[in-house]
């Protein structure tokens, strides 16, 4: 993995740029060994995804945690497969780390490569719920070094006892997987639920410095907020700066910063694909170069994807949404959307009641989202004079259709959308 030198906030991988869409199951396919990883990965690549997301391990919850049914993050005791040897006493040692779960570890990532999925790694997630920090291997009763906080917010902090140990999995991960070229790492999930809403970036340093040290070629990535936040600066050594159910600001804002923006988890807004492929369109069009959907369809015993969401699940998963977001990222490429940048400033008026967002090369070709499934809108656009091509794409029939040729004098252009039951694109290419 590499950074896209013309535009720094998309990857280039195995010689082209590419934006990430995809997805899917809830991060426990190396620690948790009921789950069929190949199966789960095959899944992922007949539906046209190329990105997945993973924890290490060093994090685990328990079943029903957050509604989540059959969740791959909560395995049975006897399946769990920790980053830490475990005694015979039954306590961890954060000083050996387990040769099974390099192994593991290993084969996933391997098995992404071969099916053309890159893996964000995620080292880290902050602990929501005392008791599942006291179940944790890094607990100082169920280790063998005894060190660390009893209170899970000061878990992630820079004069933790447990920093040597943490630096410690950080480059022997980071070591295994520079032999891959399709993963990049993330330090820490949500590091900023702490009571006031802050992380610990000298700890972040810490792990970034560690990482550094021994493949300073993988790409860094930290997770900064929930939904938007404008930043002034990243660390050094950062390329990837993740948000969860981020909305378009959160790319659109930050674009300044020259780096990847990515949305790397969703969920909480109901059961059905309509609001979680409108959160992808939004925000891949706002600017953001990487996005991640949190799906529930991949469980321990669905690892096809194929388990119907249950209602007391805080998300969704299904084929439909897959082939949507597939559609997504086909409808990118072809636009070579890495050469683009946020262009709202030229819709000079908009007859609609939604957040439209909008990609250009300006003068060259255009890319639109208008997420409201108003019946019939009215663009203007400020483009240069010109022969242009428009096309309208329906992102949930994944239908893409050539609508006119449009001869534009200079100025301002009026688009009617045609009539449409749910949320639009359009396509707007100069061919003279």
């Amino acid at each position: 993995m590499h950074i896209y030198p013309t535009n720094p906030r998309y990857f280039v991988w195995r010689g082209q740029p590419c934006v990430l869409v995809g997805g899917g199951e809830h991060y426990g396919a190396i620690m948790n060994l009921e789950f069929d990883m190949l199966r789960y990965l095959d899944a992922m690549s007949q539906a046209g995804l190329n990105l997945t997301r993973v924890f290490s391990g060093s994090y685990v919850e328990a079943p029903g945690s957050f509604g989540i049914i059959d969740n791959t993050l909560a395995p049975h005791p006897d399946a769990y497969l920790a980053p830490w040897v475990r005694d015979e006493q039954g306590r961890y040692d954060l000083a050996r780390i387990n040769p099974l779960w390099i192994q593991r570890l290993n084969a996933f990532v391997a098995a992404a490569a071969q099916r053309d999925i890159v893996v964000e790694f995620t080292l880290f997630c902050f602990w929501y719920d005392q008791a599942d920090w006291e179940r944790s291997p890094m607990h100082p009763t169920q280790s063998r070094q005894a060190v660390g906080p009893y209170e899970r917010a000061r878990v992630y902090e820079a004069d933790s006892a447990l920093v040597p140990f943490m630096r410690r999995l950080v480059q022997v991960a980071a070591t295994e997987l520079k032999k891959y070229d399709n993963v990049y790492i993330e330090i820490c999930n949500e590091p900023y639920s702490r009571q006031d809403h802050t992380m610990d970036m000298a700890w972040h340093e810490q792990m970034i410095e560690a990482i550094v040290a021994v493949a300073s070629e993988l790409p860094i990535a930290i997770n900064v907020a929930n939904r938007t936040q404008k930043l002034l600066y990243v660390p050094a050594h950062v390329s990837v700066v993740n948000f969860h159910y981020a909305i378009p600001s959160a790319a659109r804002e930050n674009w300044h910063l020259g780096v990847i923006i990515g949305d790397d988890e969703t969920g909480f807004r109901g059961n059905s694909a309509r609001p979680y492929r409108s959160e992808a369109w939004s925000f891949l069009l706002a600017g953001g170069g990487v996005f991640s959907h949190l799906d529930y369809g991949f469980t321990v015993t669905h690892p096809d994807g194929t388990a119907v969401t249950d209602p007391r699940t805080p998300g969704y998963g299904g084929a439909d949404l897959r082939a949507q977001m597939a559609f997504l990222r086909q409808t990118l490429e072809r636009v070579a959307v890495w050469d683009m940048r946020p262009c709202n400033e030229i819709i000079a008026w908009y007859a609609g009641d939604s957040d439209v967002q909008l990609l250009a090369v300006p003068g060259e070709r255009y890319i639109g989202y208008i997420p409201q499934n108003v019946p019939q809108q009215s663009l203007m656009l400020g483009i240069p004079a010109g022969r242009y091509t428009l096309e309208w794409v329906y992102p949930a029939s994944c239908v893409t259709q050539t609508a006119a040729t449009i001869e534009h004098r200079g100025g301002f252009v009026r688009i009617d959308t045609p009539w449409h039951a749910d949320d639009l694109g359009f396509v707007l290419v100069r061919v003279r």
